[in-house]
Protein backbone atom coordinates (compact mmCIF):
# COMPACT_ATOMS: atom_id res chain seq x y z
CA UNK A 1 0.00 0.00 0.00
CA UNK A 2 2.81 2.38 0.86
CA UNK A 3 4.31 1.99 -2.60
CA UNK A 4 0.99 2.94 -4.21
CA UNK A 5 0.62 5.96 -1.94
CA UNK A 6 4.12 7.06 -2.91
CA UNK A 7 3.30 6.71 -6.62
CA UNK A 8 0.18 8.86 -6.26
CA UNK A 9 2.03 11.45 -4.18
CA UNK A 10 4.90 11.56 -6.63
CA UNK A 11 2.53 12.17 -9.54
CA UNK A 12 0.72 14.87 -7.56
CA UNK A 13 4.00 16.64 -6.81
CA UNK A 14 4.89 16.86 -10.52
CA UNK A 15 2.27 19.61 -10.92
CA UNK A 16 0.38 20.60 -7.76
CA UNK A 17 -1.63 23.27 -9.57
CA UNK A 18 -2.92 20.82 -12.18
CA UNK A 19 -3.52 18.01 -9.70
CA UNK A 20 -5.69 19.75 -7.11
CA UNK A 21 -7.91 16.69 -6.65
CA UNK A 22 -7.40 13.00 -7.29
CA UNK A 23 -9.92 13.29 -10.11
CA UNK A 24 -7.77 16.02 -11.71
CA UNK A 25 -4.74 13.80 -11.39
CA UNK A 26 -6.44 10.87 -13.11
CA UNK A 27 -8.02 12.96 -15.87
CA UNK A 28 -4.74 14.74 -16.63
CA UNK A 29 -2.92 11.43 -16.69
CA UNK A 30 -5.50 10.03 -19.12
CA UNK A 31 -5.30 13.08 -21.41
CA UNK A 32 -1.52 12.91 -21.72
CA UNK A 33 -1.73 9.36 -23.06
CA UNK A 34 1.30 8.32 -21.01
CA UNK A 35 1.42 5.29 -18.76
CA UNK A 36 -1.33 5.53 -16.13
CA UNK A 37 0.94 5.26 -13.09
CA UNK A 38 -1.18 7.17 -10.57
CA UNK A 39 -4.45 5.70 -11.85
CA UNK A 40 -3.07 2.19 -11.55
CA UNK A 41 -1.66 2.92 -8.09
CA UNK A 42 -5.01 4.32 -6.96
CA UNK A 43 -6.83 1.24 -8.23
CA UNK A 44 -4.49 -1.11 -6.31
CA UNK A 45 -4.69 1.08 -3.21
CA UNK A 46 -8.50 0.90 -3.31
CA UNK A 47 -8.36 -2.89 -3.65
CA UNK A 48 -6.00 -3.18 -0.68
CA UNK A 49 -8.21 -0.90 1.42
CA UNK A 50 -11.21 -3.03 0.43
CA UNK A 51 -9.39 -6.08 1.81
CA UNK A 52 -8.80 -4.30 5.12
CA UNK A 53 -12.45 -3.23 5.24
CA UNK A 54 -13.66 -6.79 4.63
CA UNK A 55 -11.22 -8.13 7.23
CA UNK A 56 -12.51 -5.73 9.89
CA UNK A 57 -16.13 -6.42 8.95
CA UNK A 58 -15.55 -10.16 9.40
CA UNK A 59 -14.05 -9.60 12.85
CA UNK A 60 -17.08 -7.54 13.88
CA UNK A 61 -19.52 -10.07 12.40
CA UNK A 62 -17.80 -12.95 14.22
CA UNK A 63 -17.88 -10.98 17.45
CA UNK A 64 -21.59 -10.24 17.07
CA UNK A 65 -22.44 -13.93 16.70
CA UNK A 66 -20.13 -14.92 19.56
CA UNK A 67 -17.40 -16.52 17.46
CA UNK A 68 -14.47 -14.45 18.70
CA UNK A 69 -11.08 -15.97 17.98
CA UNK A 70 -7.45 -14.96 18.24
CA UNK A 71 -6.72 -16.79 14.98
CA UNK A 72 -7.35 -14.12 12.39
CA UNK A 73 -5.74 -15.97 9.48
CA UNK A 74 -9.07 -17.34 8.21
CA UNK A 75 -10.52 -13.83 8.15
CA UNK A 76 -7.50 -12.51 6.29
CA UNK A 77 -7.67 -15.33 3.73
CA UNK A 78 -11.39 -14.80 3.13
CA UNK A 79 -10.91 -11.05 2.79
CA UNK A 80 -8.05 -11.57 0.34
CA UNK A 81 -10.12 -14.02 -1.69
CA UNK A 82 -12.99 -11.50 -1.99
CA UNK A 83 -10.86 -8.45 -2.78
CA UNK A 84 -7.36 -8.90 -4.19
CA UNK A 85 -7.17 -12.50 -5.37
CA UNK A 86 -9.28 -11.97 -8.53
CA UNK A 87 -6.74 -9.38 -9.70
CA UNK A 88 -3.55 -11.16 -8.70
CA UNK A 89 -1.77 -13.55 -10.99
CA UNK A 90 -0.82 -17.05 -9.98
CA UNK A 91 2.55 -16.01 -8.51
CA UNK A 92 1.09 -13.28 -6.29
CA UNK A 93 -1.58 -15.68 -5.05
CA UNK A 94 1.08 -18.23 -4.13
CA UNK A 95 3.14 -15.60 -2.31
CA UNK A 96 0.09 -14.57 -0.30
CA UNK A 97 -0.46 -18.21 0.67
CA UNK A 98 3.17 -18.57 1.76
CA UNK A 99 2.88 -15.42 3.89
CA UNK A 100 -0.17 -16.83 5.62
CA UNK A 101 1.63 -20.11 6.32
CA UNK A 102 4.58 -18.26 7.86
CA UNK A 103 2.25 -16.23 10.05
CA UNK A 104 0.80 -19.48 11.40
CA UNK A 105 4.22 -21.09 11.96
CA UNK A 106 5.73 -18.03 13.69
CA UNK A 107 3.04 -17.98 16.40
Amino acid sequence: MQNNIEKITSKYLTDKEKHVTIQDLILNEKVTGKKLVASDALLWLMRALKMIQLFLERIVENSEIGECTEDLVANIKDSYKDSLEPYHGWMAQQLFGVRMMFSIIIK
